[in-house]
């Protein structure tokens, strides 16, 4: 068991521009105060935290990304195997090879879910293509006018319904149709490897230049691009239900208004460095990953505190983190493992339970928040059955009935399952 830290800060604000690009507004000013209780992770009793074997043959690698598909279903790029792995919410995997044009393997890196309900995919060593593929496992690849690629650059569904995406030397922009478009870097960018992108709150396309400090704000309809300076160059970026940009800015976060005035949040923990770590949370927030630290954290923008979440011992160090369908986070982890951490945890109690009498009872209380109600089942009823309470929908009753043992299991609608075991003598 570990116990999280929270954190808060800002940083005296400097504004710095570039003479050759437009000048930023003020930056906006806005201390963080007051503290938090701490969280504590108690790993699988109760379930904080859970994890899978990650279904591939190959090692996990810090490029591997995770998404949910339409299918609602997890899926993660798996790079040293060339593959594309699907995980249902039980951890039973699917490996999809990435082969195209007879036997060519694709690295996947990047990915993101677009507005057909395809993945569209970055590479690492596929030079002139963007990876298409549907939760099927049909993969298909389309051609990049320039010849250029995205690397382990990111992509994100645009509101014109295109995927956007980074290149080295371009901005592109693929349609449901397979049409790529690209721009040029204003700034003659040529080496942009880890370009992060996201869709802001305005509509525009959101992009960084990961060796350079520069934000460009893309226009969907017109393709123009507005340069502007930032404090650092970013390695990943995204959009706040707040309405503004979040980012990596070396040991800070920086945050970015869409008219391009920004300012720095102190950050204590030390992000991977990889834009696969910087996600828009459930609760709307900036979640990243700290691999190095081996943390999952949450940045809160409606009252500025930085909340780190450790994994049990046993885990690995994560690196790609997604929101899940069922409510919680999945990241990929540098052990071949996918961790998985339970946002609203379940409690049963008392737990476990022993029984001295055949007829004897005990209630047992759920809690879980945002939750009411749950399958709750004997494994061996002939040890002890269990009844719902009546009027009480977290309440439910263990009977002896014969000696011996039997697990009670509670189980909400998204996979979070607690085991009370019965003991009756």
């Amino acid at each position: 068991m570990r116990t999280s830290i929270i954190c808060i800060g800002a940083l005296t604000l400097a504004l710095t521009a570039c003479s050759s690009h437009q000048s930023m507004p003020a930056p906006t000013s806005g201390g963080l105060h007051g503290v938090g209780p701490n969280v504590v992770q108690t790993g699988k009793t109760p379930v904080q935290w859970s994890q899978f074997k990650w279904g591939s043959t190959s090692s996990s690698s810090q490029y591997d990304s995770i998404v949910t598909g339409s299918d609602k279903n997890v899926w993660f790029t798996d790079i040293n195997g060339q593959n594309l792995v699907q995980m249902k919410m039980t951890g039973a995997t699917k490996v999809f090879p990435l082969t195209f044009n007879g036997t060519s393997r694709f690295s996947p890196a990047n990915m993101t879910v677009g507005a057909d309900g395809k993945f569209y995919i970055s590479t690492t060593n596929s030079p002139g293509f963007i990876g298409v593929a549907k939760n099927t496992g049909t993969f298909t690849v389309t051609a990049i006018p320039s010849g250029d690629y995205g690397y382990d650059g990111g992509l994100t569904l645009g509101p014109d319904g295109n995927v956007w995406f980074t290149e080295l030397k371009h901005i592109g922009k693929i349609t449901p149709t397979g049409k790529v478009t690209e721009i040029a870097y204003p700034d003659g960018q040529t080496n942009n490897l880890f370009g992060s992108i996201t869709t802001g709150s305005d509509g525009d396309i959101w992009v960084s230049e990961y060796n350079q400090p520069y934000i460009d704000d893309v226009d969907p309809l017109t393709n123009g691009v507005t340069v502007y300076s930032l404090p650092c160059a970013l390695s990943g970026l995204v959009s706040a239900a707040d309405g503004n940009l979040y980012g990596p800015c070396g040991g800070s976060i920086v945050r970015i208004t869409t008219s391009g005035s920004w300012s720095l949040i102190a950050n204590p923990f030390s992000t991977d460095g990889f834009p696969t770590s910087f996600i828009t949370g459930l609760d709307g927030n900036p979640w990243f990953t700290a691999a190095n630290s081996n943390q999952v954290i949450q940045y809160n923008a409606g009252n500025g505190t930085l909340h780190a979440f450790y994994p049990p011992s046993t885990f690995g160090n994560d690196y790609g983190l997604a929101a899940g369908p069922d409510g919680n986070y999945w990241a990929v982890g540098n052990n071949a493992m996918i961790d998985i951490y339970i946002v609203d945890t379940l409690v049963v109690t008392p737990a476990p339970i022993k029984l001295t009498s055949i007829g004897q009872t005990q209630v047992i209380t759920i809690k879980e928040p945002n939750t009411s109600t749950w399958t709750v089942t004997s494994s061996s009823p002939g040890v002890a059955t269990v009844t719902p309470v009546s009027g009480h929908a977290n309440e439910y009753t263990v009977k002896a009935i014969g000696v011996g043992s039997t697990n009670v299991s509670v189980k909400d609608a998204i996979g979070n399952s607690f085991v009370d075991k019965v003991t009756v003598t």
